[in-house]
């Protein structure tokens, strides 16, 4: 699992060069937890300013706000500025309707202890890596083996950003796409997309 986690982080790093946004992914995670979402939403606050939403989750009639922070080089945290936005973000959108019964900071990176500080007095939630103890980024991915599709360590990145035009981006629906239909979404060689799926399946029955 060692393993695993330490190339999820760097397959986490790859995924925007790669041409997947981070709230897509993180919005297929909480599909796989039983959350319905949709990205890129605008809501208005009672300041009448419109907010961009990256993701918007509902579950047992619970509608989420979701910030989500994408960092493309590792050793940056997310910290208590992103946090001190988000909740004012939230706060504004409040006083106009009482529809959203939470908002969640999510990064694929650390949080600064000052934003878990801050987190922790206002209410805000944070999902990040190793953060919380439980239900944390990794935990997410890894009970359900939603790993993204840049873990492939032989991926090149003209193959990444096909599976990326073809709107795949988990390696189970590498596993679950017949070679031939992969094929003809993607335009990449047999040859290769044998050599995926195998390796594909290797890690998610590993």
């Amino acid at each position: 699992a060692t393993a695993s986690r330490y190339d999820l982080s760097g397959a986490l790093l790859r995924l925007g060069p790669a041409g997947f946004g981070f709230e897509t992914f993180f919005g297929e995670i909480l599909f796989n937890h039983g959350y319905s979402f949709k990205t890129d939403q605008f809501v208005r606050g009672a300041s009448g300013v419109m907010h961009e939403i990256d993701v918007l989750a509902e579950k047992d009639g619970k509608k989420i706000l979701i910030e989500a922070k994408y960092h493309n080089a590792p050793g940056i945290f997310t910290g208590l500025h992103e946090a001190m936005y988000t909740w004012a973000r939230f706060l504004d959108i409040c006083q106009r309707t009482k529809e959203f019964s939470g908002m969640w900071l999510v990064s694929n990176t650390k949080f600064s202890s000052d934003a878990i500080k801050y987190s922790n007095f206002t209410g805000l939630k944070l999902v990040g890596w190793h953060y919380p103890k439980t239900e944390n980024l990794q935990f997410l991915i890894e009970s359900k083996k939603l790993y993204p599709i840049t873990l492939l360590g032989n991926l090149s990145m003209e193959d990444e950003q096909k599976f990326s035009s073809a709107g795949i981006m988990l390696l189970n629906d590498i596993n679950a796409i017949e070679i031939e239909k992969l094929r003809s979404l993607t335009h990449i060689n047999f040859k290769k997309l044998k050599e995926l799926k195998s390796l594909a399946s290797k890690i998610l029955n590993g």
